[in-house]
């Protein structure tokens, strides 16, 4: 492999490795939008039930977390998806 192909080769791992973060934090930051609209929406009587407890910072992280969490790794599966699929060649 000569230095050409290897800048070639490092510099499309940096561009794979960029996306995935990039897309899992915009993922992430949906997910924890979504639950926190959940509790300020009250869906389901959820932000009542997270207000009225005596640890509603934990209960209202902790739901914000699983969203972000799941939002996140769905977004940067189907950004390698997507990429591997139909991406730059």
């Amino acid at each position: 492999m000569n230095d050409r192909e290897k800048n070639k080769a490092y510099d499309e791992h940096w561009s794979w490795i960029r996306m995935i973060v990039v897309q899992s934090l915009l993922g992430s930051a949906m997910g924890a939008f979504t639950g926190w609209l959940i509790i300020h929406h009250d869906i389901h009587r959820i932000g009542t039930m997270i207000e009225k407890s005596e640890h509603w910072f934990g209960f209202a992280v902790l739901l914000m977390f699983g969203f972000a969490t799941l939002f996140g790794m769905v977004a940067g599966g189907a950004a390698i998806w997507f990429r591997a699929a139909w991406g730059e060649e």
